[in-house]
């Protein structure tokens, strides 16, 4: 734990940059929720997912038709890079985007009010231990099994998605535009990357050096 009274401290604020199949960061993003569950509502995050401006690279063509294969969702609007680095096998880049709404409607439904979202963590773990192989990252049962052991409810995220605009229809989601707005305003050009109170925090997305970053700002006892 912090040596800091953080019962009586301002609120810390930190942002998390990331995506489903940032594997730099995928052993802090499941060691991490033991720190959050100490630390609660004195430390609130704001998750990010780090996606591509398919409008932008010039992913659809005037048709109105998506150009960069299985890159992108919504008619090339929001794409990903391809994690295996094969466009005909295993993983595609709209996977990845599909799953990165997914968790930020997850972390609207459990984790936008306090700023905690025990659930978003849980099932980030869940997902990853089950589910991050190149054969069942996209698969819904293995999606919904996960959301089960975090205690979330899959029909209300799908629900989110949709509300927020989906992923067929050419039209915009909401959330992944926020996203792509957000990326530019702070001039996010890698990831993962960590900001505490709006500052970045150097050195590697480990437990203690992102732990040490969040209680520096506490006033001692």
């Amino acid at each position: 734990m912090c040596f800091f009274d953080i019962k009586h401290v301002l609120n810390r604020t930190w942002d998390l940059w990331t995506s489903p199949t940032d594997y730099v960061s995928s052993t802090f993003k499941t060691e991490f929720k033991d720190a959050i569950e100490k630390l609660g509502t004195s430390a609130t995050l704001t998750p990010h997912m780090y996606i591509y401006d398919g409008i932008a690279a010039k992913c659809r063509n005037s048709e109105g038709k998506s150009e960069c294969f299985n890159l992108c969702t919504n008619e090339g609007r929001y794409c990903a890079a391809d994690p295996d680095n094969d466009l005909d096998y295993g993983i595609s880049g709209a996977d990845v985007v599909g799953e990165s709404v997914r968790r930020l409607c997850l972390w609207e439904l459990y984790g936008k009010v306090d700023g905690v979202g025990i659930e978003w963590w849980n099932y980030i773990k869940a997902f990853n231990k089950n589910c991050d192989t190149s054969e069942l990252f996209m698969k819904d049962e293995c999606v919904k099994q996960a959301m089960a052991t975090a205690m979330v409810d899959y029909d209300a995220v799908e629900q989110c998605v949709f509300n927020h605009g989906g992923l067929e229809k050419p039209d915009k989601n909401d959330l992944l535009e926020k996203q792509l707005e957000d990326k530019e305003a702070n001039g996010i050009v890698i990831m993962p990357v960590v900001y505490v109170n709006g500052v970045a925090v150097r050195g590697q997305l480990e437990f203690a050096t992102i732990f040490k970053a969040i209680c520096s700002g506490y006033a001692p006892n």
